[in-house]
């Protein structure tokens, strides 16, 4: 199956990231779930992954809580995948 283009962008965006920790992280994540991704599911990513690497991590890790614009339901599927 090939990938969409949103979907080849998350996975370069993800994997660029300033941690390693997050890379990680993402890698995780894609390797289940990108060639399943909606459109709808990858833009959402994409823009998750706007924010910075040291919040993203503390989000996903569950060392703080995200902010209420941040879509939690994301979150708990990027800790859990």
């Amino acid at each position: 199956m090939s990938l969409t283009d949103c979907q080849k962008k998350l996975q370069f965006q993800a994997s660029r990231r300033s941690t390693r920790e997050m890379e990680e992280l993402m890698h995780l994540f894609l390797q289940r779930h990108l060639t399943q991704l909606s459109q709808d599911d990858c833009e959402k990513i994409l823009q998750l992954l706007d924010w910075p690497d040291v919040q993203l991590y503390d989000w996903i890790t569950g060392l703080q809580s995200p902010p209420p614009q941040v879509d939690k339901e994301l979150i708990n599927w990027i800790r859990h995948p």
